[in-house]
């Protein structure tokens, strides 16, 4: 028999059934990773770890090595193995958001994770699947009682207010990806556009209760005023076209200084001066470091992730499949370039890591796991595609 594109997809390696230009980009993520945290993570360790920085890079490695790990081992799981918990997941993330609601560890007056077992854990992060997966599950037995609010729109909505309302308080820029990514996905799942419109007062209108309302037992109102303090005025600054002293305004002299080729790795000046150069404002030592077209190299990969998930959606012949492989993609691809806008001063100062690159066990760990569900889905179909291919030939034999 002929060598045909189906046997050579069931040659593969069993690891390497998904889909290879993921694989490419992720693998390039992770060494763009390695190269600029330890680059840029100079003035963090000086001022934490009495200036080693191979830990610092090791310590990435490891937290890498765990992010691609979990792409192996997610991609081994066939998608509908999760239905079942998901709602357990889902109310297991909540159960961690109110708990950092009140129990969490208060840096600069927000609690944005805790302490288990010596490992540093952010719930907004970890809330992130479970959200894509119920959303993706709900949409797929939705679809007839989408037109009637109560049947088809209330319970999700209930769902996403309780997140982003428990978010909001000390992470507004996550909070605000989280409804980002529930929007995004209720509008490919043709919810009705004043469905839509419900939802983002209702989001609104819990986040403002929480925020400038006095609630017994919710925190000191002296903490929600300086949280909102500071939002007010970056979005002030922002809006009268000024950075944030200290961070927008040292991001976008770092960009500035890498022109078009850059200054060469281990030469930006501003990661020793630049707040979180290693988390937040990574992507501006990039382009510092490796010019304006390293940095648009490195937002290619991002779009190269975009349109091999867009394939992969489109392909999928399961409704939750699709949806499921929408969110993610979305997911990560969204924060990766509002990161990038954050660093070059098109978009107010938040707190978002870039997905895969940043340093930061719980963001490198969801991202991998949100891919390894997508090359699960990729595996299902190169299967399909191969047994199917593989019966034709056999009735033509």
């Amino acid at each position: 028999m002929e060598t045909t594109k189906a046997s050579r997809l069931g040659g593969y390696s069993v690891f390497l059934r998904g889909d290879l230009y993921i694989w490419l980009a992720l693998v390039a993520l992770a060494l763009v990773s390695l190269v600029e945290v330890y680059s840029a993570s100079e003035a963090y360790a000086y001022r934490v770890l009495h200036g080693d920085t191979t830990s610092v890079l090791l310590k990435q490695f490891g937290l890498l090595s765990v992010g691609v790990l979990s792409v192996f081992v997610v991609q081994m799981i066939p998608t509908r193995r999760y239905k079942p918990w998901v709602g357990f997941l889902l109310w297991a993330s909540i159960g961690l958001l109110l708990f950092t609601f009140f129990k969490g560890m208060d840096v600069n007056s927000a609690r944005r994770s805790f302490r288990l077992v010596g490992i540093t854990i952010q719930a907004s992060e970890l809330v992130k699947i479970p959200l894509v997966l119920y959303l993706a599950v709900w949409l797929s037995k939705s679809q007839e009682s989408l037109s009637d609010f109560q049947k088809g729109v209330l319970k999700p909505l209930v769902y996403i207010g309780i997140v982003c309302a428990l978010t909001v308080r000390d992470n507004m820029s996550m909070a605000a990806l989280l409804f980002a990514i529930s929007i995004f996905m209720l509008t490919v799942g043709n919810v009705r556009l004043r469905h839509l419109l419900m939802i983002g007062v209702g989001v609104v209108g819990l986040a403002v209760l929480l925020l400038f309302v006095r609630i017994p037992g919710l925190g000191s109102i002296q903490n929600r005023l300086q949280r909102r303090a500071t939002w007010e005025g970056r979005l002030q600054n922002f809006a009268n076209g000024e950075l944030d002293e200290g961070q927008g305004t040292q991001a976008k002299i770092a960009v500035a200084g890498g022109l078009w080729f850059g200054k060469g790795v281990g030469k930006s000046t501003q990661r020793v001066i630049l707040p979180e150069a290693h988390k937040d404002f990574i992507y501006a030592i990039i382009v510092e470091e490796f010019g304006f077209l390293g940095g648009l190299a490195v937002m290619a990969i991002y779009l190269l992730l975009m349109w091999r998930i867009r394939i992969i959606t489109l392909r999928s012949k399961s409704a939750y499949q699709a949806y499921l492989c929408a969110g993610i993609g979305f997911m990560i691809c969204f924060q990766a370039f509002v990161h990038a806008f954050i660093c070059v001063g098109f978009l107010p100062v938040t707190g978002l890591p870039l997905p895969f690159v940043s340093l930061g066990g719980n963001s490198i760990f969801v991202t991998g796991v949100g891919l390894g569900m997508v090359q699960s889905v990729a595996r299902q179909q190169a299967k399909e595609f191969y047994e199917g291919e593989l019966a034709e030939s056999n009735e033509v034999q």
